[in-house]
């Protein structure tokens, strides 16, 4: 996968022109790509061995984070002294700071450097176990520099995150809205009354699972930047040791090493040079193999890929650990804060499900007792009279027993009242309390195990748009219709809108409670209690004109204020309703507006045309404010996209448990991770037991003669030959030693033609 950066522009980049979340089985399979091509190991060349200690940037962090390890790489043996060395290791590796010389330090032999390489790695991991919190502090709020894939990649998703996890944390999220005004209005039959219901849970549900998202997006950002400084740390250190290794091979006494170049004296004569090749030319060759193919150096490159094999293994260690710490963090966080989300979202769900309970307390009145109509006060009560008290009028003698018999049957009874109650009926029941679909724990072993489903920027982006669209138009019917309302003509013998707010004491000249329709509709079940009275054949006819005219109304206001709240009151499962994603995202909401407002144009604009304007709109965002005030919640949506494209050095030496994971996962290099591999680890003791008595040294010896004729240019031949074979591999000290003194043969020659 190419990831798209660019060095002048922060905006979130996507790579390969895709701009969405995207399946855990395509992110699997774009990594076993990466690690099919990551199959083949070697050891690094050493031409980048001092430069990745000259970068001093690092230095502080490195020694904040392990300042026993930072002085234990430092205190490098000091057995020989050889006063070419440094500046011919520097000349040979070529231009370096300044800074640089002062690292080179004096030369252990093979013993001492094995010393110094296990003092190294028992300090680091000694230190990185107990300074686990000062390292992840150190080194998760921002990427090193340098570190240009996370400086760039993480910028606007992570800090988007931290930016929705504060508005959470502080109560500032809108699902800490107060709905009472929008929610005690409501008035709906049962049925539509619990789905309502059930949107605002499935809301709730969908909210906490985009707070764990943020949590997990800035907690895996914070893994990455761990995992690359003890990428970057390991790094120092091989170098450091490689660096050791150089110094040893290349001593071969005081005033001598094998890192000056052969036969370059300031200005020397041709035939001077001819005669360095025939006297210096063998012995030089023999110094090579005496230090390239000795026993003890030998041991000591095996000590130092044993020493960077410890380094790797406790590193792992260590983020196995940085990651548990992490979870482990994440979720004690979410808890607190989704609870706090539950307590608060409590109150706006009780006055849905009191709207419930009383949709199901009418219907329960109506299909058991035949009572159209409830009062306030009975439906607060949830308790109504279902027969009126009795007294007795004198005392027949209908009893056996005779008068006394009848004197005791005939007593006064009080009213019989019913009491409804939600567990009497099994649909409220169903909903009475709030069950979240997921915890806090499954949700995040869902994400670390399955990740994103693909697509779900566009996904919601097409959902936010019909709600929109849908609520915006449903919402305009009901407004037509409910306008109606109020000044219908009812027939003589029912009560008039305007009287019957006076009756419950609401003042009819307010312009609101006009057009509200938990009054309207409260009015509305009042007036069908009232029937026409005797038998004028005017009431009569009124009577069927309101049946056929009126009623129809009312009726269709009824449908049309549940479309309406389902989409513009009631969040989900658009995130906001249509009545406030204005206050949100105003960008989106002019956009959807021009497909509300257009008039019938040539080329409509269509949900879906508004929909791709806004995914090319994201992907121009520069700053996480920009991407909020676009995207509002669906920002989440955005930021998981570009963090899926932007990780890397995942999956590779993965257990089969650990591959099927999707966050969490980043790991070392692969080249720090091929140290861990068994078959790399078993080729390398193959070439280590075939070094001494390989044939590559009676090669390399062959070139004495063609020296000693002073033939500098066929020697060269024969040395490019061995160059080019590179026997060893995982040995890369060798060959890189010898194609150095192969490149400096070159220019030797070169000097030699021009001085003919």
């Amino acid at each position: 996968m190419n990831i798209l950066i660019s060095p002048i522009s922060y905006a979130l980049c996507f790579g390969d022109n895709i701009q969405d979340t995207q399946s855990f089985e395509d992110i699997n399979t774009a990594r076993n790509i990466t690690r099919f091509n990551n199959q083949i190991y070697h050891e690094p060349q050493f031409g980048s061995t001092l430069g990745e200690l000259e970068h001093d940037s690092h230095n502080d962090t490195f020694k904040a984070a392990w300042p026993k390890t930072t002085s234990a790489l430092n205190n490098v043996p000091s057995q020989i002294e050889n006063t070419a060395s440094g500046e011919a290791i520097l000349s040979k590796l070529g231009n370096a700071a300044s800074t640089t010389m002062e690292v080179l330090g004096p030369i252990g032999d093979a013993v001492a450097v094995g010393a110094w390489l296990n003092n190294v790695v028992e300090t680091f991991s000694e230190e990185s176990a107990t300074n686990l919190d000062k390292t992840a502090a150190i080194f998760s709020i921002l990427p090193l520099v340098g570190d240009e894939l996370n400086a760039l990649s993480n910028d606007i998703k992570y800090f988007s995150a931290k930016q929705k996890v504060e508005e959470f944390e502080q109560q500032k999220h809108y699902v800490f809205s107060n709905f009472s005004a929008e929610f005690t209005q409501l008035h709906h039959r049962k049925e539509d009354a619990i789905n309502l219901l059930n949107k605002y849970d499935q809301y709730l549900d969908l909210t906490i699972s985009m707070y764990v998202d943020q949590l997990l997006l800035i907690g895996d950002t914070e893994y990455r930047r761990i995992a690359a400084a003890y990428d970057r740390q390991l790094a120092k250190q091989m170098a450091r040791m490689d660096l050791e290794l150089l110094k040893t091979l290349g001593h071969v006494s005081e005033n001598t090493t094998l890192h000056q170049p052969l036969c370059q004296p300031a200005q020397a004569t041709h035939q001077h040079i001819v005669n360095c090749i025939k006297n210096a030319g063998p012995i030089r060759i023999n110094q090579l193999i005496d230090n390239l193919n000795n026993a003890e150096n030998h041991r000591l490159s095996a000590n130092i890929f044993n020493a960077k094999q410890r380094l790797v293994a406790i590193v792992q260690q260590r983020l196995v650990q940085h990651r548990d710490q992490i979870l482990n963090t994440i979720i004690a966080r979410a808890k607190h804060h989704v609870q706090n989300i539950r307590n608060h979202a409590s109150i706006n769900r009780s006055y849905l499900l009191d709207q419930a309970r009383k949709s199901g307390l009418r219907e329960y009145a109506k299909a058991y007792w035949n009572i159209d109509y409830l009062s306030e006060e009975q439906l607060n009560t949830a308790t109504f009279e279902v027969q009126p008290a009795r007294e007795c009028w004198g005392v027949p003698s209908v009893y056996p027993g005779g008068i006394q018999d009848s004197l005791d049957a005939c007593k006064d009874s009080g009213a019989i009242y019913d009491t409804y109650h939600i567990k009497k009926d099994p649909e409220l029941a169903k909903v009475l309390h709030y069950t979240p679909k997921l915890t806090v724990e499954q949700i995040i072993y869902v994400r670390l195990k399955r990740g994103w489903p693909k697509g779900l920027l566009k996904h919601n982006l097409n959902l936010l748009a019909q709600a929109y669209v849908s609520g915006h138009n449903a919402n305009d019917i009901f407004q037509s219709l409910i306008s109606l309302l109020p000044n219908l003509d009812v027939p003589p013998f029912q009560t008039p809108y305007h009287d019957y707010l006076t009756t419950k004491g609401i003042d009819n000249t307010d312009p609101a409670v006009q057009k509200n329709w938990y009054q309207l509709s409260r009015w509305y079940e009042y007036i069908l209690t009232e029937k026409p009275y005797g038998g004028a054949i005017s009431n009569l006819t009124q009577y069927f004109v309101f049946i056929d005219y009126i009623k129809p109304i009312f009726e269709q206001t009824i449908s049309a204020a549940y479309v309406r709240d389902l989409y513009y009151t009631v969040p989900f499962p658009n995130l906001y309703p249509a009545k406030y994603l204005r206050f949100h995202s105003p960008i989106m909401a002019d956009i959807f507006d021009q497909i509300l407002h257009q008039a019938n144009s040539e080329y409509p604009i269509t949900e879906q045309d508004a929909v791709e304007y806004i995914m090319q709109l994201v992907s121009e965002t520069q700053n996480a404010n920009e991407l909020h005030y676009l995207l509002g919640d669906l920002a989440v949506f955005a930021q998981i996209a570009q963090h899926q494209q932007s990780e890397s050095n995942i999956g590779l030496l993965a257990n089969s448990q650990e591959q099927s994971n999707q966050l969490f996962v980043t790991r070392l290099s692969p080249l720090h991770e091929s140290y861990l591999l068994a078959h790399h680890t078993a080729a390398l003791e193959q070439q280590h037991s075939n070094i001494i008595n390989d044939p590559l040294w009676q090669t390399l010896a062959a070139i004495n003669p063609t020296l000693q004729q002073g033939n500098l240019a066929d020697a060269i031949q024969q040395l490019g030959a061995i160059v080019q074979q590179d026997k060893f591999p995982l040995l890369p000290h060798i060959n890189e030693w010898l194609l150095n003194e192969l490149e400096q043969w070159i220019d030797l020659q070169i000097t030699l033609e021009e001085s003919a």
